[in-house]
């Protein structure tokens, strides 16, 4: 195990980070999550489990969810969109593919709730349940939002140098 490179070939839970996927999803698929207002009590109560949040928010606009990183929103978003909706943005990310970059495979991730209940789903929205994801594959979508839409596909650098030609 130690000689495994982690960032081509673990797969970890994404957690709060797999957020942007379902706000990407819900952007495109939820015509007033904008101008929607939430409520988080610190829990959402789906109809076979609770989500718990890492907070008690209560009012929240879907950018001010976000911002937070309200799990009760976003688990409520997730069940909204349901599986289908949500595997569809997953597999338009990353999830779900094998990638080679520089001559080195790695996996996108791992998402599959083609059978989950509500709240399992709820929990996969924020993160949680099964899904799994590869630290290039969140960088990339990351790197994609701040690129306003514009992911790169990560590159390895062998060496780098300081402009006196030093090692860095």
């Amino acid at each position: 195990g130690i000689y495994v490179n982690r960032v081509l070939r673990g797969l970890y839970e994404p957690g709060s980070t797999f957020k942007l996927v379902v706000a990407a999803a819900a952007l495109e698929n939820i015509d007033d999550i904008q101008s929607r207002e939430f409520v988080c009590e610190g829990k959402y109560k789906a109809a076979d489990g609770d989500i718990i949040c890492n907070g008690t928010h209560g009012k929240l606009s879907f950018d001010e969810a976000l911002a937070k990183s309200c799990n009760s929103v976003f688990s409520q978003i997730a069940i909204e969109l349901g599986p289908e909706r949500l595997t569809a943005q997953a597999e338009r990310m990353g999830f779900n593919q094998n990638f080679k970059t520089d001559g080195f495979s790695y996996s996108g991730g791992q998402f599959h709730v083609e059978e989950a209940n509500q709240s399992q789903l709820g929990w996969s929205g924020i993160g949680q349940y099964n899904d799994m994801a590869n630290p290039f594959t969140m960088m990339t979508i990351a790197g994609g939002i701040a690129g306003g839409g514009n992911a790169v596909s990560p590159r390895l650098i062998k060496a780098s140098k300081s402009p006196l030609g030093l090692p860095a």
